[in-house]
């Protein structure tokens, strides 16, 4: 839909193949060591890495580790601050919030500052999706290839024939 709003071919997402699409999907949902977001948005050429927390904006997308043992992939709100105006949490937006509550927004705390239990501040992986015409070229041999969904990844892509264009009936001649 961005790029026929942009008037732009709706099959090209920064010259991309669906198996770069695919591929990007599992880099994106953490299938391998060192994936995220944010390594799949800049190996793409989509965006940049935010490594300085006051850097991150409302819509950044963001992944972290948390302890106990888990992890999340959320976008990015705001950040939670102390009285004293220091970084101790954040707040994000989550298509899967914890308990089964679906969509919405939730935040969390750093377990820096939570008695040992919540967010890994280092764990934080941060990046921001550029504007199209910022996108750069990218290099396919140098993106780490994810399999994790081999099995159900489609050999090929069938695409549905376009719909019939409806026959136009020329004007009538004027009387």
């Amino acid at each position: 839909m961005r790029n026929v709003q942009k008037g732009l071919d709706p099959d090209d997402f920064n010259g991309m193949t669906f198996h770069d699409l695919f591929n990007l999907l599992q880099l994106w949902y953490i299938e391998g060591p060192g994936d995220s977001e944010q390594r799949g948005i800049v190996a793409y050429g989509l965006g940049r890495a935010i490594t300085e927390l006051e850097q991150a904006r409302p819509g950044d997308f963001l992944s972290y580790s948390t302890t106990p043992p888990g992890g999340h992939s959320v976008i990015f709100i705001d950040w939670l601050r102390d009285e004293q105006g220091r970084i101790v949490g954040l707040k994000y937006f989550s298509s899967n919030l914890s308990g089964t509550k679906g969509v919405g927004c939730g935040q969390g705390r750093f377990s820096d500052v939570n008695n040992g239990r919540g967010i890994l501040r280092n764990s934080l992986k941060i990046a921001r999706v550029g504007a199209i015409r910022d996108y750069k070229p990218f290099d396919r041999a140098a993106i780490p290839v994810r399999n994790a969904y081999l099995p159900t990844q489609p050999v090929r892509l069938i695409a549905p024939p376009a719909p019939p264009v409806p026959a136009t009936t020329p004007p009538s001649p004027a009387p």
